[in-house]
């Protein structure tokens, strides 16, 4: 892909920002959390600095101002935290150029996966998971006029070597737990 402008949807603190930059692309990086996003700055300072980073504190539920001005998006474990996913799609579909390309990936349909849990202090911090059908997620793209480049379930033998898989024993073999849709809008 040649250097462009692209979103990473959920940012968080920029964990999949470093190859892109690294690439020449300029990116927005968007999240709800400005403490995520702080640490994203402390991360990245120079890439700010030079402009090729810009950080937005940005519920993407309600991004509607932006026109279709982005060549690629990342939306990497977000969407489970959103359930009006439909809403979201649509959003999507708004800010992105012609034959821009995205990459969505998160918590499979299947996976026993209930919630997002961290203390913070003496504090517990339980984020709810929404699970979206896959059979749901395609329509959407689809109506949204994505082209679907590729899809893939991923499993615990997909993502560890045999012996690390074995010792994660509150993990099905047989049940994904992730999946990805690289997509092109027509």
């Amino acid at each position: 892909m040649a250097p462009g402008v692209g979103v990473d949807l959920g940012a968080g603190s920029g964990n999949n920002l470093e190859c892109f930059l690294n690439a020449g692309h300029r990116v927005y990086a968007f999240d709800i959390s400005e403490m995520m996003l702080m640490i994203c700055q402390q991360k990245y300072e120079k890439e700010i600095y030079d402009g090729r980073l810009r950080r937005v504190v940005l519920d993407i539920r309600e991004m509607n101002t932006i026109g279709k001005q982005y060549d690629w998006v990342l939306c990497n474990r977000v969407l489970s935290h959103i359930e009006d996913v439909a809403n979201v799609i649509r959003r999507i579909a708004r800010i992105v150029k012609q034959g821009c390309e995205c990459f969505i990936s998160d918590v499979h349909p299947l996976h026993r996966y209930e919630h997002t849990h961290f203390r913070v202090g003496s504090r517990d911090v339980i984020i709810d998971t929404y699970k979206h059908q896959l059979q749901e997620m395609t329509n959407l793209f689809y109506f949204n006029n994505f082209e679907i480049l590729e899809f893939e379930e991923i499993k615990k033998a997909d993502l560890f070597d045999k012996q690390v898989a074995e010792n994660m024993h509150s993990i099905q073999d047989d049940v994904p737990i992730f999946y990805y849709y690289i997509l092109r809008k027509k």
